[in-house]
């Protein structure tokens, strides 16, 4: 009689479906729920260890970081530079919105530092006083000032 696949094990791929004559533990970056079959870790989550047998995997992707299907770390991808940012569980970067500037929630934000850029996982409103393109945030001119937060265009400082 036919054996049963356990759960964090998937059948050797190559046979065919009434013709299975083995099992594999699964690999990171993937589980295997016990029918046999082995499926990427969603995007957003990762899968460091073997033998994984839900889509939860290891857990989420860091903030900061993005994961695609089938990622084997938390810090898989690094989210990119000032233009984006990675909440955690991230899928892919997000690009920033315009009058707004990408930071990193474990650092003080300062009008000079918010952050490495690769690893930002906020956007902040520009504040007043400032101009925000890009995910970058810039000082007002000399002798101007900007009145409104979320201004995005160095016009806007009067």
């Amino acid at each position: 009689s036919p054996t049963y696949v356990s759960p964090g094990y998937y059948s050797n791929e190559s046979d065919p479906a009434d013709k299975k004559t083995s099992q594999h533990l699964c690999p990171p970056g993937y589980y295997c729920p016990g029918d046999g079959l082995r499926y990427q870790c969603p995007a957003g989550r990762y899968g460091a260890s073997s033998g994984l047998i839900d889509n939860a995997c290891d857990g989420e992707c860091k903030s900061g970081y993005f994961c695609q299907p089938g990622s084997t770390s938390p810090l898989q991808s690094p989210c990119g530079n000032a233009t984006v940012f990675c909440p955690e569980a991230s899928t892919d970067p997000i690009l920033v919105d315009d009058g707004y500037y990408s930071a990193s929630k474990i650092y003080s934000i300062t009008a000079n530092y918010a952050g490495p850029n690769a690893t930002h996982d906020i956007q902040r409103e520009c504040e007043v006083g400032y101009w925000c393109h890009d995910g970058i945030k810039y000082y007002c001119p000399q002798g101007t000032y900007g009145v409104e937060t979320g201004s995005s265009n160095l016009n806007q400082c009067e």
